[in-house]
């Protein structure tokens, strides 16, 4: 007898795609309880000496091709190791990371004489009106990584809607004298996103595939995780770029990006070190450990504090440039593990330009409670937060 019938259960393939890694997890989704990681796997990305969105692409897409044979190689056993019988993947979800999207936020207000219904018909006008100023910008080339590409539109999502002052999840058809719209959009080359749907296509036979972008994600999962918390900022540390995200009152009212990330950091230790990155990656992970000698720690140790005043430069501007209104309170971090110390220690330099806050890495251990592992599987911390975010939306995949 199956542990679960097929209406009570939903089994899919989460797939994190960034410039550092690509990580895979299987997952099965199951009414009134924890969504729960039957398999992941997560498979670091050569890192490019001269690294451009162009030259990343095919080895972005070279690692996806591995991860998904992976999950068919090992992660489609699980399921009738455990009695499924689910012959067939309900869905596939693609959360990118840096460089692969640009996304925007925007906030629209409604304001008439007399009370006014809100209307479906008319939100979605407004955000079709926000979709094409958006493109428009991007086909312009404002933003880098998508210059002069045929662009898709993956995520336009009302974040949160305000009447009269007041949030509400069932806007529609009420009176109100004000409304507020706050929809988060974002955008990724074309051309990218059908080379990946077609590696799922011929690996997984479905094309029920959604695509989101981390900021979404992790916004959603922290608000979840902390609902209390209003104003923070979402830090997300990529192999290539650093990519900053500030909530004031419970909304995304922007993101950022710029191009420092772990890899710069990799590539720097490699020059001054003469040799290879894989030796750098290296070296950098055994002096977060402390297990380098003396003499080569010291090295070390000052690469990393040059490297860590720029980024620490480059970051105090891009929060700097929201111009917000409130102070953040806390930092929630995602990055690698491999030099996660290094920049926790680093931002704690922040301080003495933008006032006291808290560190918040968003590590697997804070997700214990929200999901479920099948034993001997690898808690991922991007696969735990990209799980935590499907759970909230299962019957819109």
């Amino acid at each position: 007898m199956p542990l679960w019938n097929k209406s009570e259960a939903k089994l899919g393939v989460i797939c994190d795609i960034g410039s550092a890694s690509v990580s895979i997890g299987l997952l099965l989704l199951r009414n009134g309880e924890k969504p729960k990681v039957l398999f992941s796997n997560h498979f670091p990305i050569t890192i490019q000496e001269t690294p451009k969105t162009e030259t990343l692409e095919p080895v972005m897409l070279s690692f996806l091709e591995d991860a998904l044979k992976s999950l068919v190689v090992s992660g489609q056993t699980r399921k009738y190791d455990l009695g499924l019988r689910l012959h067939r993947f309900e869905f596939v979800n693609l959360i990118y990371s840096s460089p692969w999207y640009v996304s925007r936020t925007e906030t629209i207000q409604i304001k008439k004489e007399k009370p006014f219904v809100l209307k479906l018909s008319e939100v979605e006008a407004l955000m079709d009106s926000e979709e094409k100023k958006f493109e428009d910008r991007a086909l312009g080339g404002k933003y880098e990584n998508v210059v002069q590409k045929d662009i898709v539109m993956v995520e336009r999502e009302l974040v949160k809607v305000k009447l009269n002052g007041y949030e509400t999840n069932n806007p529609y058809d009420k009176k109100a004298s004000v409304a507020e719209l706050s929809i988060y959009m974002s955008l990724i080359p074309h051309s990218v996103h059908q080379k990946v749907e077609a590696l799922i296509d011929r690996y997984l036979h479905t094309t029920k595939i959604r695509s989101f972008t981390f900021p979404l994600v992790s916004f959603a999962s922290v608000r979840l995780l902390y609902p209390h918390e209003l104003n923070y900022v979402l830090l997300d540390i990529t192999g290539e770029n650093t990519d900053v995200s500030y909530v004031e009152n419970g909304v995304i009212i922007g993101s950022s990006s710029f191009n420092i990330g772990r890899n710069h950091l990799v590539r720097t230790t490699a020059r001054k070190l003469a040799t290879t990155t894989d030796i750098a990656f290296s070296s950098i992970a055994m002096f977060e450990s402390g297990g380098l000698e003396s003499g080569l720690h010291s090295d070390i140790e000052a690469m990393i504090n040059e490297f860590g005043a720029k980024w620490t430069e480059e970051l105090d501007l891009a929060l700097k440039r929201f111009s917000v209104t409130l102070p953040m309170k806390k930092i929630f971090l995602t990055s690698g593990e491999e030099a996660r110390g290094i920049f926790i220690k680093h931002l704690e330099g922040l301080k003495s330009t933008q006032g006291a806050f808290s560190i918040m890495p968003l590590t697997p251990n804070l997700f214990l409670e929200k999901i479920e592992y099948d034993k001997f599987v690898m808690q991922d911390p991007f696969i735990a937060l990209e799980s935590l975010f499907l759970s909230l939306y299962p019957f819109k995949i």
